[in-house]
């Protein structure tokens, strides 16, 4: 039993003190996320915490976990931008101009400090300066925002589509401008789509096809029912065989009366993809056996390019608009 006013003062410390704790807790998890700040910042506001927490024994205690929670989340905040600092050689004003990326991008999108702060480290793991990081994370947040994806996986996916189609880090709406307009007019997620175009990305620009060429077939091949890395794999051994020059796909061409000149501008480089389905689709189209217009198929793409040829061949009109929706989305 409490007696007197004895009691009624310790009561009101102890209030006292976890209100005035609270309030300050909230206050430095705000300048914290506003600021980007170091650990040893944090740990100077964290003092003044635990101090007014120390009024009374009942605030220590009930404010003690919060306090490590605190100190380990800004410490971890730090590592990763010393990690940051370290794969993307960044000098000091670089470093400040990222903190202040991120924090931009966590104010700007519905996304955490410590995400943004993931994707940015990502960004350098993946090779891109400091700079370059800098360019990109907008466009990558609003990327992982749209699939639902992790900061990191977005990052991830960015990063390496950059690298493939050899872009500038400047152009990532490119990627992101595709990957969702695709997935807006597909049966499929920007999830699936990432995946297979890990898988073709690579060679679709050896044969300077774009993004938004490439994702647009993608797309067409998951409406389709050929979706993932599976759709990326079966893309990629079509546009391999036609663009080797094989011994089977020539075979296949002069059968349809067709060359490999008859892919090629005046320049000698590969016209569009819509172009070159829409010169198989015309003579491909006048084979009236389904199973004879499935082994030309197979020859010119082999069987596992077979089943993604079809569908492109049969539905130039669709993907000529998904491509040009994702040109458009890139703008």
């Amino acid at each position: 039993m409490f007696s007197g006013n004895s009691a009624v003062r310790t009561i009101s410390t102890v209030l006292t003190a976890k209100d005035r704790a609270s309030s300050e807790l909230a206050r430095v998890e705000r300048a914290g996320d506003a600021a980007g700040e170091s650990l040893s910042g944090v740990e100077k506001r964290l003092s003044r915490f635990t101090q007014l927490a120390g009024a009374s024994a009942a605030g220590t205690v009930a404010f003690g976990g919060t306090v490590a929670l605190l100190t380990q989340r800004f410490s971890r905040l730090d590592k990763q931008f010393q990690t940051i600092e370290t794969t993307s050689g960044a000098t000091a004003e670089q470093m400040e101009q990222i903190r202040e990326a991120a924090k931009g991008v966590s104010t700007q999108l519905p996304v955490t400090l410590a995400q943004s702060t993931e994707a940015a480290k990502q960004l350098s793991f993946a090779g891109l300066s400091a700079s370059e990081s800098m360019a990109a994370l907008s466009e990558t947040s609003q990327l992982a925002i749209a699939a639902n994806m992790q900061a990191g996986q977005a990052a991830q996916t960015v990063a390496r589509s950059l690298n493939a189609f050899q872009l500038e880090a400047d152009q990532a709406e490119a990627v992101v401008g595709s990957l969702g307009a695709t997935f807006a007019s597909s049966a499929t997620d920007i999830q699936s789509l990432a995946q297979g175009l890990t898988e073709v990305q690579a060679t679709a620009n050896a044969a300077g096809f774009s993004v938004a060429e490439t994702v647009g077939a993608l797309g067409l091949l998951a409406s389709s029912g050929l979706a993932g890395s599976k759709a990326g794999t079966s893309l990629n051994a079509v546009l391999r065989r036609l663009t080797s020059g094989s011994g089977e796909a020539t075979k296949a061409l002069d059968k349809l009366g067709l060359s490999m000149q008859d892919f090629t501008n005046a320049e000698g480089d590969l016209r569009g993809l819509t172009s070159i389905m829409t010169t198989l689709s015309d003579r491909i189209g006048d084979i009236e056996s389904k199973g004879k217009r499935i082994q030309i198929a197979q020859q010119l793409a082999g069987s596992e390019g077979g089943r993604a040829l079809l569908p492109l061949i049969d539905q130039t009109d669709k993907l000529s608009q998904k491509i040009n929706s994702n040109l458009r989305a890139e703008i």
